[in-house]
């Protein structure tokens, strides 16, 4: 016969054993699933009148991002930017501005990409180009655009299907269906 304080520790470790089949402590992360759907797609953080100043390694000023307000995702890892104004700086002193009606900024990659009532304009120069949609690498310093663009310098304009502008050397390359119109002075 087996004493009675074996007998007593085997129900015990086969009771323990049942329980902990059965008995799961862990708890979802939302009890209702279409909820924790709703809170993946809000934003992690939101930030009202921000604005952005960055330097580089030797101090140097770089660019200045400025925003009425940023919603930066998680998921991404991208901000959306309501009325963004974008300054970027040359090694020379040379700056240029941009302005649109919202933006996406791409943490990752360090891209702009603004739309709707884009502006971007050299800021010596007082050249001024404007589209629909533009995609600013800020590391490269190079704007683009795959839509409709209008560049215009004093009274002359000059009109193309798309274009690529480096903002270190301020070259700016016309493509497909341009169209110049120069007024003497």
């Amino acid at each position: 016969m087996i004493p009675r304080p074996t007998i007593q520790l085997l129900l015990l470790l086969a009771l323990g054993v049942t329980a902990s089949y059965y008995w799961s402590p862990t708890v979802p992360d939302s009890i209702d699933p279409l909820n924790s759907a709703r809170q993946a797609a809000l934003p992690q953080t939101y930030l009202r009148n921000l604005r952005s100043v960055n330097y580089d390694e030797n101090g140097a000023l770089t660019d200045i991002l400025e925003a009425t307000s940023v919603y930066r995702f998680a998921h991404g890892n991208e901000s959306l930017l309501e009325n963004p104004r974008f300054y970027i700086h040359s090694d020379d002193n040379r700056t240029w501005s941009s302005t649109s009606r919202s933006g996406r900024y791409l943490h990752k990659r360090e891209v702009l990409l603004l739309s709707g009532d884009v502006v971007l304009i050299n800021d010596q120069s007082k050249t001024r180009l404007t589209t629909q949609s533009m995609r600013i690498d800020i590391r490269r310093k190079i704007a683009s655009s795959n839509v409709a663009v209008t560049i215009l310098q004093g009274t002359n304009s000059t009109r193309a299907d798309s274009m690529v502008a480096n903002l270190t050397t301020e070259k700016i390359r016309m493509t497909s269906n341009v169209e110049s119109i120069y007024v003497q002075p």
